[in-house]
Protein backbone atom coordinates (compact mmCIF):
# COMPACT_ATOMS: atom_id res chain seq x y z
CA UNK A 1 0.00 0.00 0.00
CA UNK A 2 2.73 2.47 0.98
CA UNK A 3 4.69 1.66 -2.17
CA UNK A 4 1.67 2.31 -4.39
CA UNK A 5 0.92 5.47 -2.41
CA UNK A 6 4.53 6.61 -2.93
CA UNK A 7 4.30 6.11 -6.71
CA UNK A 8 0.89 7.78 -6.87
CA UNK A 9 2.28 10.78 -5.01
CA UNK A 10 5.16 10.91 -7.46
CA UNK A 11 2.68 11.30 -10.30
CA UNK A 12 0.43 13.99 -8.83
CA UNK A 13 2.71 16.09 -6.65
CA UNK A 14 4.26 19.33 -7.81
CA UNK A 15 7.97 19.56 -8.45
CA UNK A 16 8.74 20.68 -4.91
CA UNK A 17 6.78 17.74 -3.51
CA UNK A 18 8.64 15.25 -5.72
CA UNK A 19 11.95 16.74 -4.63
CA UNK A 20 11.01 16.56 -0.96
CA UNK A 21 9.79 13.00 -1.30
CA UNK A 22 12.92 11.88 -3.17
CA UNK A 23 15.48 13.47 -0.86
CA UNK A 24 13.60 12.29 2.25
CA UNK A 25 13.55 8.75 0.89
CA UNK A 26 17.22 9.02 -0.05
CA UNK A 27 18.07 10.06 3.51
CA UNK A 28 16.09 7.19 5.02
CA UNK A 29 17.70 4.65 2.67
CA UNK A 30 21.14 6.05 3.52
CA UNK A 31 20.53 5.68 7.26
CA UNK A 32 19.19 2.14 6.87
CA UNK A 33 22.19 1.30 4.67
CA UNK A 34 24.59 2.45 7.39
CA UNK A 35 22.74 0.35 9.97
CA UNK A 36 22.93 -2.67 7.65
CA UNK A 37 26.63 -2.11 6.96
CA UNK A 38 27.48 -2.07 10.67
CA UNK A 39 25.02 -4.75 11.74
CA UNK A 40 26.74 -7.19 14.15
CA UNK A 41 26.30 -10.61 12.53
CA UNK A 42 26.24 -13.54 14.96
CA UNK A 43 29.70 -15.17 15.22
CA UNK A 44 28.40 -18.52 13.97
CA UNK A 45 27.53 -16.93 10.61
CA UNK A 46 31.12 -15.76 10.15
CA UNK A 47 32.73 -19.11 10.87
CA UNK A 48 34.14 -21.24 8.08
CA UNK A 49 31.44 -23.48 6.63
CA UNK A 50 31.80 -27.19 7.36
CA UNK A 51 29.17 -28.90 5.22
CA UNK A 52 29.99 -30.16 1.73
CA UNK A 53 28.26 -31.03 -1.53
CA UNK A 54 30.31 -34.15 -2.23
CA UNK A 55 29.03 -36.28 -5.10
CA UNK A 56 29.75 -39.48 -3.17
CA UNK A 57 27.02 -38.91 -0.59
CA UNK A 58 24.40 -36.84 -2.41
CA UNK A 59 22.10 -35.34 -1.32
CA UNK A 60 24.00 -33.86 1.61
CA UNK A 61 22.24 -31.96 4.43
CA UNK A 62 23.96 -28.75 3.34
CA UNK A 63 22.77 -29.14 -0.25
CA UNK A 64 19.18 -29.74 0.87
CA UNK A 65 19.44 -26.73 3.18
CA UNK A 66 20.66 -24.51 0.30
CA UNK A 67 17.93 -25.76 -2.05
CA UNK A 68 15.33 -24.98 0.62
CA UNK A 69 16.63 -21.41 0.98
CA UNK A 70 16.61 -20.91 -2.80
CA UNK A 71 13.03 -22.21 -3.02
CA UNK A 72 11.85 -20.00 -0.14
CA UNK A 73 13.62 -16.97 -1.67
CA UNK A 74 12.03 -17.61 -5.06
CA UNK A 75 8.53 -18.03 -3.60
CA UNK A 76 8.91 -14.92 -1.40
CA UNK A 77 9.99 -12.81 -4.39
CA UNK A 78 6.98 -14.04 -6.39
CA UNK A 79 4.59 -13.33 -3.49
CA UNK A 80 5.95 -9.81 -2.95
CA UNK A 81 5.71 -9.17 -6.69
CA UNK A 82 2.05 -10.25 -6.61
CA UNK A 83 1.34 -8.02 -3.59
CA UNK A 84 3.00 -5.03 -5.29
CA UNK A 85 0.97 -5.72 -8.42
CA UNK A 86 -2.27 -5.75 -6.39
CA UNK A 87 -1.33 -2.47 -4.70
CA UNK A 88 -0.55 -0.78 -7.99
CA UNK A 89 -3.82 -2.03 -9.51
CA UNK A 90 -5.84 -0.76 -6.55
CA UNK A 91 -4.20 2.58 -5.85
CA UNK A 92 -2.47 3.63 -9.07
CA UNK A 93 -4.90 4.93 -11.69
CA UNK A 94 -2.40 4.87 -14.57
CA UNK A 95 -1.65 1.18 -14.10
CA UNK A 96 -3.97 0.00 -16.87
CA UNK A 97 -2.61 2.57 -19.32
CA UNK A 98 0.86 0.99 -19.18
CA UNK A 99 1.88 -1.74 -21.62
CA UNK A 100 2.05 -5.26 -20.18
CA UNK A 101 5.88 -5.38 -20.02
CA UNK A 102 5.97 -2.12 -18.04
CA UNK A 103 3.31 -3.41 -15.66
CA UNK A 104 5.63 -6.31 -14.89
CA UNK A 105 8.61 -3.97 -14.56
CA UNK A 106 6.66 -1.72 -12.20
CA UNK A 107 6.67 -4.41 -9.50
CA UNK A 108 9.95 -6.04 -10.55
CA UNK A 109 11.87 -2.84 -9.79
CA UNK A 110 10.74 -3.07 -6.17
CA UNK A 111 12.22 -6.56 -5.80
CA UNK A 112 15.34 -5.49 -7.70
CA UNK A 113 15.90 -2.64 -5.25
CA UNK A 114 15.46 -4.88 -2.20
CA UNK A 115 17.83 -7.50 -3.64
CA UNK A 116 20.47 -4.92 -4.56
CA UNK A 117 20.25 -3.23 -1.16
CA UNK A 118 20.59 -6.49 0.80
CA UNK A 119 23.50 -7.82 -1.26
CA UNK A 120 25.36 -4.51 -1.52
CA UNK A 121 25.19 -3.52 2.14
CA UNK A 122 25.93 -7.08 3.32
CA UNK A 123 28.99 -7.20 1.06
CA UNK A 124 30.32 -3.91 2.42
CA UNK A 125 29.73 -5.16 5.96
CA UNK A 126 31.74 -8.35 5.35
CA UNK A 127 34.52 -6.61 3.42
CA UNK A 128 35.05 -3.36 5.33
CA UNK A 129 33.56 -3.80 8.80
CA UNK A 130 34.01 -7.49 9.63
CA UNK A 131 37.03 -7.84 7.30
CA UNK A 132 36.33 -11.55 6.96
CA UNK A 133 39.06 -12.08 4.37
CA UNK A 134 41.79 -10.08 6.09
CA UNK A 135 44.99 -12.11 5.76
CA UNK A 136 43.35 -15.01 3.89
CA UNK A 137 41.73 -13.88 0.64
CA UNK A 138 40.91 -17.31 -0.82
CA UNK A 139 40.81 -19.64 2.15
CA UNK A 140 37.64 -18.52 3.92
CA UNK A 141 34.02 -19.26 3.06
CA UNK A 142 31.81 -18.18 5.99
CA UNK A 143 28.39 -19.68 6.68
CA UNK A 144 26.59 -16.43 5.85
CA UNK A 145 27.55 -16.78 2.17
CA UNK A 146 25.27 -19.81 1.82
CA UNK A 147 22.35 -17.63 2.91
CA UNK A 148 23.32 -14.62 0.75
CA UNK A 149 24.08 -16.67 -2.37
CA UNK A 150 20.89 -18.74 -2.04
CA UNK A 151 18.80 -15.62 -1.41
CA UNK A 152 20.31 -14.05 -4.54
CA UNK A 153 19.89 -17.25 -6.57
CA UNK A 154 16.18 -17.24 -5.73
CA UNK A 155 15.95 -13.65 -6.93
CA UNK A 156 17.86 -14.43 -10.15
CA UNK A 157 15.42 -17.24 -10.95
CA UNK A 158 12.48 -14.94 -10.23
CA UNK A 159 13.97 -12.18 -12.38
CA UNK A 160 14.61 -14.59 -15.26
CA UNK A 161 10.90 -15.44 -15.04
CA UNK A 162 9.91 -11.77 -15.26
CA UNK A 163 12.23 -11.31 -18.24
CA UNK A 164 10.55 -14.22 -20.02
CA UNK A 165 7.12 -12.68 -19.37
CA UNK A 166 8.29 -9.25 -20.50
CA UNK A 167 9.59 -10.63 -23.80
CA UNK A 168 6.46 -12.76 -24.26
CA UNK A 169 4.15 -9.73 -23.98
CA UNK A 170 6.45 -7.46 -26.01
CA UNK A 171 5.79 -7.53 -29.76
CA UNK A 172 8.63 -5.17 -30.64
CA UNK A 173 11.96 -7.09 -30.94
CA UNK A 174 13.89 -3.87 -30.26
CA UNK A 175 12.29 -3.54 -26.82
CA UNK A 176 12.99 -7.08 -25.66
CA UNK A 177 15.55 -7.72 -22.93
CA UNK A 178 19.11 -7.51 -24.19
CA UNK A 179 21.22 -10.66 -24.32
CA UNK A 180 23.65 -9.15 -21.85
CA UNK A 181 21.06 -9.44 -19.05
CA UNK A 182 20.51 -13.13 -19.78
CA UNK A 183 24.28 -13.67 -19.68
CA UNK A 184 24.56 -11.67 -16.44
CA UNK A 185 21.89 -13.66 -14.59
CA UNK A 186 23.12 -17.01 -15.90
CA UNK A 187 26.72 -16.29 -14.97
CA UNK A 188 25.63 -15.23 -11.48
CA UNK A 189 23.76 -18.51 -10.95
CA UNK A 190 26.67 -20.54 -12.30
CA UNK A 191 29.13 -18.63 -10.13
CA UNK A 192 27.04 -19.13 -6.99
CA UNK A 193 26.79 -22.86 -7.69
CA UNK A 194 30.53 -23.35 -8.18
CA UNK A 195 31.43 -21.14 -5.20
CA UNK A 196 29.11 -23.02 -2.82
CA UNK A 197 30.06 -26.45 -4.20
CA UNK A 198 33.80 -25.80 -3.92
CA UNK A 199 33.54 -23.52 -0.87
CA UNK A 200 36.00 -21.26 -2.67
CA UNK A 201 36.24 -17.72 -4.10
CA UNK A 202 33.85 -16.21 -1.57
CA UNK A 203 35.95 -13.04 -1.54
CA UNK A 204 35.66 -12.51 -5.31
CA UNK A 205 31.91 -13.12 -5.27
CA UNK A 206 31.32 -10.71 -2.39
CA UNK A 207 33.39 -7.96 -4.05
CA UNK A 208 31.26 -8.29 -7.19
CA UNK A 209 28.10 -8.17 -5.04
CA UNK A 210 28.90 -4.54 -4.13
CA UNK A 211 27.93 -3.56 -7.69
CA UNK A 212 24.30 -4.43 -6.93
CA UNK A 213 23.91 -1.13 -5.05
CA UNK A 214 23.84 0.66 -8.42
CA UNK A 215 20.35 -0.70 -9.11
CA UNK A 216 18.90 1.72 -6.53
CA UNK A 217 19.51 4.98 -8.47
CA UNK A 218 18.90 3.12 -11.74
CA UNK A 219 15.47 1.97 -10.60
CA UNK A 220 14.69 5.46 -9.29
CA UNK A 221 15.61 6.79 -12.74
CA UNK A 222 13.15 4.37 -14.35
CA UNK A 223 10.33 5.46 -12.03
CA UNK A 224 11.05 9.15 -12.72
CA UNK A 225 10.82 8.55 -16.46
CA UNK A 226 7.74 6.33 -16.18
CA UNK A 227 5.81 8.88 -14.11
CA UNK A 228 6.73 12.05 -15.97
CA UNK A 229 8.92 13.61 -13.28
CA UNK A 230 11.89 14.44 -15.49
CA UNK A 231 11.69 18.20 -15.02
CA UNK A 232 12.52 18.07 -11.33
CA UNK A 233 15.68 18.72 -9.40
CA UNK A 234 15.40 15.22 -7.91
CA UNK A 235 15.54 13.62 -11.38
CA UNK A 236 18.66 15.53 -12.35
CA UNK A 237 20.35 14.88 -9.01
CA UNK A 238 19.59 11.18 -9.39
CA UNK A 239 21.21 11.21 -12.83
CA UNK A 240 24.48 12.35 -11.27
CA UNK A 241 24.11 9.91 -8.36
CA UNK A 242 23.57 7.04 -10.80
CA UNK A 243 26.66 7.99 -12.80
CA UNK A 244 28.98 8.16 -9.77
CA UNK A 245 27.57 4.93 -8.35
CA UNK A 246 28.47 3.17 -11.60
CA UNK A 247 31.92 4.76 -11.67
CA UNK A 248 32.88 3.89 -8.09
CA UNK A 249 30.91 0.67 -7.53
CA UNK A 250 31.09 -1.04 -10.93
CA UNK A 251 34.11 0.22 -12.82
CA UNK A 252 36.78 -0.84 -10.31
CA UNK A 253 35.37 -4.05 -8.79
CA UNK A 254 36.65 -6.56 -11.36
CA UNK A 255 40.13 -4.96 -11.53
CA UNK A 256 40.21 -5.05 -7.71
CA UNK A 257 39.54 -8.81 -7.77
CA UNK A 258 42.26 -9.39 -10.36
CA UNK A 259 44.70 -7.31 -8.32
CA UNK A 260 43.88 -9.46 -5.27
CA UNK A 261 44.54 -12.58 -7.35
CA UNK A 262 47.91 -11.23 -8.54
CA UNK A 263 48.94 -10.25 -5.00
CA UNK A 264 48.06 -13.76 -3.78
CA UNK A 265 49.06 -15.61 -6.95
CA UNK A 266 50.82 -18.45 -5.13
CA UNK A 267 47.76 -19.32 -3.06
CA UNK A 268 45.40 -18.92 -6.01
CA UNK A 269 47.49 -20.87 -8.52
CA UNK A 270 48.69 -23.77 -6.39
CA UNK A 271 45.92 -24.18 -3.79
CA UNK A 272 42.88 -23.83 -6.07
CA UNK A 273 41.74 -26.56 -8.46
CA UNK A 274 41.44 -25.99 -12.20
CA UNK A 275 37.62 -25.63 -12.23
CA UNK A 276 37.71 -22.95 -9.53
CA UNK A 277 40.46 -20.99 -11.28
CA UNK A 278 38.81 -21.06 -14.73
CA UNK A 279 35.35 -20.24 -13.35
CA UNK A 280 36.58 -17.36 -11.19
CA UNK A 281 38.65 -15.73 -13.93
CA UNK A 282 35.95 -16.21 -16.61
CA UNK A 283 33.02 -14.88 -14.57
CA UNK A 284 34.92 -11.92 -13.12
CA UNK A 285 36.18 -11.05 -16.61
CA UNK A 286 32.67 -11.27 -18.17
CA UNK A 287 31.08 -9.22 -15.39
CA UNK A 288 33.96 -6.74 -15.53
CA UNK A 289 33.43 -6.18 -19.27
CA UNK A 290 29.70 -5.68 -18.64
CA UNK A 291 30.44 -3.17 -15.88
CA UNK A 292 32.77 -1.22 -18.16
CA UNK A 293 30.18 -1.11 -20.95
CA UNK A 294 27.38 -0.08 -18.58
CA UNK A 295 29.53 2.63 -17.01
CA UNK A 296 30.46 3.88 -20.46
CA UNK A 297 26.75 4.11 -21.30
CA UNK A 298 26.06 6.03 -18.10
CA UNK A 299 28.84 8.52 -18.89
CA UNK A 300 27.50 8.96 -22.43
CA UNK A 301 23.92 9.48 -21.23
CA UNK A 302 25.03 11.93 -18.58
CA UNK A 303 26.99 13.92 -21.16
CA UNK A 304 23.92 14.14 -23.42
CA UNK A 305 21.57 15.23 -20.65
CA UNK A 306 19.75 18.55 -20.75
CA UNK A 307 20.29 20.47 -17.53
CA UNK A 308 17.28 21.57 -15.53
CA UNK A 309 18.09 25.28 -15.79
CA UNK A 310 18.39 24.92 -19.58
CA UNK A 311 14.98 23.26 -19.69
CA UNK A 312 13.45 26.05 -17.65
CA UNK A 313 15.17 28.72 -19.75
CA UNK A 314 13.82 27.10 -22.92
CA UNK A 315 10.34 26.95 -21.41
CA UNK A 316 10.45 30.65 -20.47
CA UNK A 317 11.66 31.58 -23.94
CA UNK A 318 8.86 29.57 -25.53
CA UNK A 319 6.33 31.22 -23.21
CA UNK A 320 7.68 34.69 -24.04
CA UNK A 321 7.55 33.93 -27.77
CA UNK A 322 4.00 32.68 -27.47
CA UNK A 323 3.02 35.81 -25.54
CA UNK A 324 4.62 38.04 -28.21
CA UNK A 325 2.74 36.25 -30.98
CA UNK A 326 -0.51 36.62 -29.10
CA UNK A 327 0.03 40.39 -28.78
CA UNK A 328 0.74 40.69 -32.51
CA UNK A 329 -2.47 38.88 -33.37
CA UNK A 330 -4.39 41.13 -31.01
Amino acid sequence: FFLAFFIDLLCIMKDSGVNTLYFTTLTIVGVVALVSMFYPYPPELLERIKGTWEWSDMPTPRLLHCLKIIFISFICHCVVHFLCRCCFKLFFERYYTLPWPERITLSEKVLSSIHGFVLGTSALNLLLVKQVWSGDVFGRFPVILDYLFCFSAGYELYDLGTMILQDYYNDDPKLKNENVFWVHHTSMLFGYTIAMFKRKMGFAAVVMMVTELTVLPSNAHWYFKAFFARDTRAFHFNQGLRLWCFVFLRLFTAPFVFIAIIMNIDQFWYDEDLVTKITAIAIVFVLGVMNINWTKQMISLYGKRVRLRDKRRAALEALAQQSAESKKEA
